[in-house]
């Protein structure tokens, strides 16, 4: 009884929907495209790429899932995450108003939802270059996690004003 009291699936924003169904999206999209193209990749695939996206370190073929399974789980966390709302709870240097906490709950949902799609993303950029083959061209890659720090840092911005005066 008491983890049912526990559990409860917020009400998502439009916002946090459309982010939501693009991580879906992107994580199955990943997912398909490397099972569709396993039969044509050969025994060795690239398994790491340096600072300037050059294959560095190769791996067995069956290693390309991976990648995909990483965006998988951390997308299945994200919802796991979201049924337990009363974990939601940021950590802040500041005490939290809890009188706010249906804004802090959607706040810590949206950058969460927000990381997620950008690993997802990230993710799945990797693969790509991966199933191709090829150097990987480095660039959107500190695009993406430099996008992921100014998610946190807005959120955290935003988050400060339920703080305790």
């Amino acid at each position: 009884m008491l983890i049912f009291e526990i559990m409860k699936f917020p009400k998502l924003t439009i916002y946090q929907k459309i982010i939501e169904a693009i991580s879906l999206v992107l994580v199955v999209a990943t997912i398909v495209t490397t099972v569709i193209l396993y039969t044509k990749l050969p025994d060795q695939v690239p398994k790491h790429f340096d600072i300037n996206g050059h294959v560095d370190a190769w791996a067995g073929k069956a290693s390309v899932f991976t990648i995909p399974a990483f965006g998988l789980v951390m997308y299945a966390l994200f919802i796991i995450i979201m049924f337990f709302p009363k974990a939601l709870k940021p950590n802040t240097l500041k005490p939290l108003d809890m009188r706010f906490w249906p804004q802090i709950q959607q706040e810590t949902i949206s950058v969460l939802a927000e990381c997620t799609l950008l690993c997802v993303l990230l993710f799945g950029y990797m693969q790509l270059f991966i199933l191709m083959q090829s150097p990987m061209i480095v660039w959107p890659v500190w695009i993406i996690c430099g996008l992921m720090l100014v998610s946190c840092f807005i959120r955290m911005k935003r988050l400060s004003k339920y703080t305790l005066k």
